[in-house]
């Protein structure tokens, strides 16, 4: 109980000492009673101050009301409720001037061109961001074609899956016939012509295992309506049911000749991507991809 005494004592003395009225009150108290502030902090004695308070500071009863109580207390009112006058407008102009040089800066700024240095730099941390972004929009993308790829799984009857599952048992050797198994054995996409423009393995991009993704950053800016020509080159050529698995941005298709063209039918960029697949001998009716995927922006 006296903890609870204690704790209600201390917030409403809190509440009290945080108070605007209170603070300006004692504040301008100390301002009128500065001399008897002076005396208590003197070295007289206690009973020599005490005297001192009394027969000096206040010997007037009425002038004791004014200097102990009115007058602070005016005093704090005035402050109080006078002073918020000059100071908003006082705090108005020095805002509207930091906005005005805060303005003038920016201008001067935009006005100064930036070194050669500056430029650069500018330029290769774009080029980073960017490069940045596509590489973590193709990991979605592949994670998210994975993901597609499983929920299809699972959602396939049971009886379906077992079907296909006694098929390829009764019959191990037909898949090896037709395609390799081995990942060393798939073919790896080793260059990607943009236009005129080569993006060779180990120079542009770096990844070969099957199911990895390589992002480009082309260097030709391509415009609304262009018709890109783009030609693929792989480490082997492509067996009896490869194809090229090709995204334009919109839809897929599939080729088995290595050039192809891409039309820009939008003025937002799009990502493509190129990647070798082949039916999926354990899935019927799924393909699957065997080679690296290069995707890149136009």
């Amino acid at each position: 109980m006296l903890e609870d005494l204690s704790k209600s004592i201390r917030a409403d003395l809190y509440e009290r000492s945080s108070s605007p009225l209170l603070g300006a009150f004692l504040t301008s108290w100390l301002l009128w009673n500065w001399k008897v502030v002076l005396v208590i902090f003197s070295s007289m004695g206690v009973v020599e101050k005490i005297s001192h308070i009394d027969a000096v500071i206040y010997s007037d009863f009425w002038l004791s009301l004014i200097f102990l109580i009115f007058g602070p207390l005016s005093t704090a009112l005035l402050f109080l409720y006078l002073y918020p006058i000059p100071a908003k407008h006082v705090y108005r102009h020095f805002r509207e001037q930091q906005k005005s040089l805060k303005e003038i800066k920016v201008e001067i700024e935009e006005e100064t061109p930036l070194s050669k240095d500056e430029h650069n730099k500018l330029r290769r941390r774009l080029s980073e961001m960017e490069s940045a972004f596509y590489e973590e929009l193709a990991r979605k993308d592949a994670e998210i074609e994975r993901l597609r790829s499983l929920l299809e799984s699972a959602n396939k009857p049971i009886s379906q899956r077992k079907k296909i599952s006694d098929e390829n048992i009764s019959n191990p050797s037909a898949p090896s016939k037709s395609f390799p198994l081995s990942d060393t054995d798939q073919p790896v996409i080793t260059e990607v012509i943009l236009e005129e423009e080569s993006y060779r393995l180990g120079k542009d991009f770096k990844k070969s295992e099957p199911g990895s993704v390589n992002v480009l950053k082309p260097r030709n800016d391509f415009n609304y309506q262009d018709r890109i020509r783009v030609t693929v080159k792989t480490s082997k050529p492509l067996l009896e049911g490869q194809f090229y698995d090709v995204f334009d941005g919109h839809s897929r298709i599939k080729l088995t000749d290595p050039e192809f063209e891409l039309h820009k039918t939008d003025y937002e960029k799009k990502n493509a991507f190129v990647v070798v697949a082949q039916p999926n001998p354990s899935r019927k009716g799924k393909d699957m991809n065997v080679s690296n995927k290069v995707q890149f922006p136009y």
